[in-house]
């Protein structure tokens, strides 16, 4: 069974990191309730380091692919996070932070349930150009950035022998916002013309109706999930974030400075000791255009 979030109005709450987060905007217009509370399946790796598939899936299409970090643990609260970035296939262009979250904040309304953090935690950065090297950004062949989007998963110590189905659980529930049943054409166009209308103008040149729009964006989504999905484990920060990032996201857990974790340095930079650090205070952010 799918889900029927119809509801969402587009507005975008999803944020680069390193800005400030506007808050949860999309709001649900219809009380229609997503019918797809299904129990999830317990998963136990064999290795955690190892990229494992979860799932059956057709292996002439890309799948999914998901990179789990190293755990941190906040000095504050004493919780261990774990950032969970996402690979998606071409096909999946049209899914942003906004997006993801505006879709579980209409669907917890509609249900009635407390919505978990990590469901309204999804960014997205511009990644490094070289896994674990310099402090540059990955580029098109335009010069654009290349983004890829994340979130976070906040655990407490109770919950950490459960960590592999906790993040199988978050990975299913947010490919089930993409089944077949899901309408998500009309959620991801309701989203474009609010945050992007020059993509929907493109479609309409071949696409005249916002329903033969809708159709294509469906059925470009729900095929995304179709492939065999891979998950890794044992992810370092630097294999993806640019060094601003990495500070931003300890900074928001409570950690203050590179001191404050000599004994966790290895799990951000995969290369520490053999590498030099820049010094906490002197790490800015890289313009985009540079």
């Amino acid at each position: 069974m799918g889900s029927n979030v119809k509801g969402y109005d587009g507005n975008d709450s999803g944020v680069k990191v390193g800005q400030s987060n506007p808050g949860n905007k999309g709001q649900c217009k219809s009380n229609e309730s997503p019918a797809h509370a299904i129990e999830d399946k317990v998963w136990k790796p064999d290795r955690l380091t190892v990229a494992r598939a979860l799932k059956d899936g057709d292996p002439s299409k890309p799948g999914p692919k998901y990179f789990v970090f190293n755990p941190m643990v906040s000095p504050v609260t004493g919780l261990t996070h774990y950032i969970v970035l996402l690979d998606l296939p071409s096909s999946a262009w049209s899914v942003k932070p906004g997006l993801i979250n505006g879709l579980f904040s209409c669907q917890a309304k509609a249900m009635k349930y407390d919505l978990p953090a990590w469901q309204t935690s999804f960014k997205e950065i511009s990644i490094r150009k070289v896994n674990h090297g310099g402090n540059e950004y990955k580029r098109t062949k335009k010069g654009r950035t290349v983004n890829k989007m994340f979130y976070t998963l906040s655990l407490t110590s109770a919950e950490l022998p459960m960590l592999n189905q906790i993040i199988l659980s978050s990975i299913q529930k947010f490919e089930r916002l993409f089944h077949k049943d899901s309408d998500i054409g009309f959620s991801c166009l309701t989203y474009l013309k609010v945050n992007a209308p020059g993509i929907v103008d493109y479609y309409k040149q071949s696409k005249p109706t916002d329903v033969e729009v809708e159709n294509t964006l469906n059925a470009q989504l729900v095929s995304t999930f179709k492939g065999v999905r891979h998950v890794s484990y044992g992810i370092s920060f630097d294999r993806y974030l640019m060094d601003y990032d990495i500070k931003e996201f300890l900074t928001s857990i409570g950690i203050t400075s590179w001191e404050d974790m000599k004994d966790d340095l290895s799990k951000v930079y995969k290369y520490y000791p053999s590498i030099t650090l820049t010094p906490w205070d002197a790490i800015q952010m890289v313009p985009y255009d540079e």
